[in-house]
C-alpha cells in the first residue's frame, strides 16, 4: 500500500467518487449524485488550491484525504470552475434546503483562521479500522510541513458518537471553535504542525 499525489486516470475518478459517495453519504457533493462527484474529483485532482491523496493497494484506489490550500475560495471556485449550477437543481429534493436558508440568514460566524483545511479522509467501507485515514493524514502533514506550512484545520459535526472527531483527536488536533452550518453543529480543530517543521 501506498499514499501518493500522483496523476489520476478518469477510472479512478471514477472510483473515488463511488467511494466518496458510500463513505460520506451526507456529504454535499454526495447529495448531488456520482455524476457531479466525478466533476469534484476531476477539478480536484486538477486545482492548484487543492491536495488530493490517494491510498492504492494493490493499484486500485483504497482511501484518500483532500485538503484545500485556500478553504476560503473553495465554494466560489466550485460555483464556478464545477457543474453545480447544473446539478444542484436536479438535487432539489435532497439538498437540506431549508436548513442552507436558515444559515444564510444567520449572522455569519467569525473569521476562520487561514490555513489548510482537511476537506475529507475516507476509505473503503471494507478497509475501515486498519490504519489507512491515519496514513492519508501522515502524509497530508508530510506534504504541508514540505510547503513550509505550519498548521492544519478541519472541520467535523460536534456529536461524541462521531468517529471522525475521535479520530482528530487522537491526532493530536485541538478544537478551536464552534460552528453550524446547513443546521449541523461543527467543531473546528487545529493541529500545530510547527513542532514537526524539524523532522523532515
Amino acid at each position: 500500500m501506498s499514499v501518493v499525489a500522483d496523476v489520476l486516470q478518469e477510472g479512478d475518478i471514477a472510483r473515488l467518487a463511488h467511494m466518496h459517495v458510500a463513505a460520506l453519504p451526507e456529504s454535499l457533493v454526495s447529495l448531488l449524485g456520482e455524476p457531479y462527484a466525478r466533476a469534484f474529483y476531476r477539478y480536484c485532482a486538477s486545482a492548484s488550491e487543492e491536495l488530493l491523496l490517494v491510498e492504492r493497494e494493490r493499484g486500485e484506489l483504497s482511501g484518500a484525504c483532500l485538503v484545500s490550500l485556500a478553504p476560503e475560495t473553495l465554494s466560489r471556485r466550485l460555483w464556478t470552475r464545477t457543474p453545480l449550477l447544473l446539478f444542484a437543481p436536479l438535487a432539489m429534493r435532497r439538498l437540506p434546503l431549508r436548513a442552507m436558508l436558515l444559515g444564510a440568514a444567520r449572522p455569519a460566524a467569525p473569521q476562520q483562521p487561514r490555513g489548510p483545511e482537511i476537506l475529507l479522509i475516507f476509505t473503503a467501507p471494507e478497509l475501515r479500522g486498519q490504519g489507512l485515514g491515519a496514513r492519508l493524514l501522515a502524509c497530508c502533514e508530510q506534504q504541508l510541513r514540505s510547503r513550509g506550512l505550519d498548521k492544519l484545520l478541519v472541520k467535523t459535526r460536534d456529536d461524541p458518537a462521531n468517529r471522525a472527531l475521535q479520530f482528530y483527536e487522537r491526532a493530536q488536533f485541538h478544537p478551536i471553535a464552534a460552528r453550524s452550518k446547513y443546521g449541523k453543529r461543527l467543531l473546528l480543530l487545529e493541529k500545530s504542525l510547527q513542532g514537526l517543521l524539524s523532522t523532515t
